[in-house]
């Protein structure tokens, strides 16, 4: 797997890392810095981040869906215009992270799935497909769906269900956590046309999520997924320059009074600018 081309990436969403697994399979194909998210509509007023990730072209969705499908349709099209071949826009279609120990969350997922004629799963989210249908309606460029399943265990524990997916902190740590990744290629020319269609092309997605998800946390599979699987590590010299760059810029920024005044000062500044964004937009005609 090591060609370039337009992808609309959908995963399950268990952890705030889970864009990490996005990010290695763009440098396993050399597109390195061309992974952009949808993204909740309230992270773009956090200071710097927020304003970074506007700047760099990410979907902003307003919680339950009440954005203006043709403020996203303007979007998605812009975003398509402003690249070259080999982009990747991510959608994690749960909404919001998978946690099995929020029940309210699971419980209302499954209501809602119910409502709409579908059978309630497990260990995902009902998906949202509104990110689906506008990004195939607008966008005409697009290659493939890259259909992904993470899941993360201890290496040294069995595999656990009831388990909260990895904080970056435990990701980065010394014992870090094993990344099991089930990944289909479908190409956009295979999807289904029909709006109706497309949303249970999506559903059943997730509901192939679930019964992989069940697989791999099964006494007696423990910790795999179903067919034959590879382990493809990252070379050092792909990861290793912006490991040395991040920690360059974390002790620049934290490791020095001079250095905290100067971060403080700059997300200030960031959260400025974004707030300003609604009033400036029409003028920079954005």
């Amino acid at each position: 797997m090591n060609f370039c081309e337009n992808v609309l990436y959908i995963s399950n969403h268990q952890t705030t890392v889970d864009w990490m697994m996005a990010n290695c399979i763009a440098i396993r194909q050399g597109v390195r810095g061309k992974t952009r998210y949808f993204m909740k509509d309230s992270l773009k007023y956090l200071p710097f981040y927020g304003a970074m990730c506007q700047l760099n072209g990410c979907i902003f969705v307003k919680k339950d869906g009440l954005n203006n499908d043709q403020t996203l349709r303007n979007d998605l099209k812009r975003f398509e215009e402003n690249r070259k071949q080999g982009f990747y826009l991510v959608n994690f279609a749960e909404g919001t992270r998978y946690n099995p120990n929020k029940s309210n969350v699971i419980k209302k997922s499954q209501k809602i799935a119910e409502e709409k004629g579908y059978a309630p799963l497990q260990n995902v989210l009902f998906p949202r497909s509104k990110g689906l249908l506008l990004s195939l309606e607008s966008m005409k460029t697009l290659d493939a769906i890259y259909d992904v399943t993470l899941a993360f265990k201890l290496p040294w524990e069995t595999a656990n269900r009831n388990q909260e997916g990895p904080s970056t902190v435990e990701m980065v740590s010394f014992y870090g956590r094993e990344v099991h990744m089930h990944f289909k290629r479908i190409p956009v020319n295979q999807l289904p046309k029909g709006e109706k269609e497309r949303k249970d092309w999506l559903y059943s997605s997730f509901l192939d999520k679930d019964r992989l998800l069940s697989h791999f946390y099964d006494e007696k599979t423990n910790g795999t997924f179903p067919g034959e699987s590879y382990e493809i590590p990252l070379k050092y010299n792909q990861t290793l320059p912006f490991v040395c760059f991040n920690i360059a810029l974390l002790t620049a920024t934290w490791g020095t009074e001079r250095g905290r005044d100067i971060y403080i000062k700059s997300c200030l500044l960031c959260l400025a600018v974004t707030l300003a964004t609604p009033i400036l937009k029409p003028l920079l005609k954005y």
